[in-house]
């Protein structure tokens, strides 16, 4: 009987292992075969980071160059680090400078997200038993203060005479994580639907 309950327990906590999971880190971090409608910390971060690129070039042309409507960068297909070099510049030989980082190819710009991924994904080994950093236990408040915090440490870097830029994309990296898990672990979807709370992180 003893041995029955001990298994028993042991089942339980394997299964609770996985259920309370919020986004996965990436696809190679289960066991499980995830649905191609369910998103992992890497994709949103990728998907969300080239986004933000295309829209900040979207509102700054290259000079002389062609202006840009809202969403034709951020809407191409496929959106990847080459195509929205391409797309801006027509050729890939010139530089830009995003995501903190001079670029001069599709490549350098797929490594400056690829360190703010990373940063993301460590967050679950580095804080794995600090609520704030995963919105769980109901820890909303302090998450919240966390992310002004952690905001306003990457202004810091960046208002310096000399920003380090790699500082700065790796605290983006965790800044982006506390932000995903609120929505992973808070039913705010549940009762706002795709409506984003704009005030996270930002004011207390």
């Amino acid at each position: 009987m003893a041995t029955f309950q001990v298994a028993k327990g042991l089942v339980l906590v394997w299964i609770l292992s996985f259920s309370v999971e919020g986004f996965l880190p990436n696809r190679l971090s289960t066991v499980h075969t995830l649905n191609p409608t369910d998103y992992t910390h890497e994709e949103i971060t990728q998907i969300g980071v080239l986004k933000a690129a295309a829209k900040f070039l979207e509102d700054n042309p290259p000079p002389g160059g062609a202006s840009f409507t809202t969403g034709q960068l951020q809407n191409l297909d496929p959106l990847n680090p080459t195509t929205l070099f391409t797309a801006y510049y027509g050729v890939q030989r010139l530089k830009i400078c995003v995501l903190f980082l001079e670029v001069t190819s599709g490549g350098n710009l797929q490594s400056a997200i690829t360190e703010i991924i990373d940063a993301n994904s460590r967050v679950d080994s580095d804080y794995v038993s600090s609520a704030e950093y995963h919105v769980g236990g109901e820890e909303i408040q302090a998450a919240n203060i966390r992310m002004i915090t952690q905001r306003n440490s990457i202004l810091g870097v960046l208002s310096a005479a000399s920003p380090n830029f790699e500082s700065a994309r790796s605290m983006i990296g965790v800044y982006l994580h506390i932000l995903q898990d609120f929505y992973s672990n808070t039913n705010w979807v549940e009762l706002e639907g795709g409506v984003p709370y704009e005030d996270l992180g930002t004011f207390t």
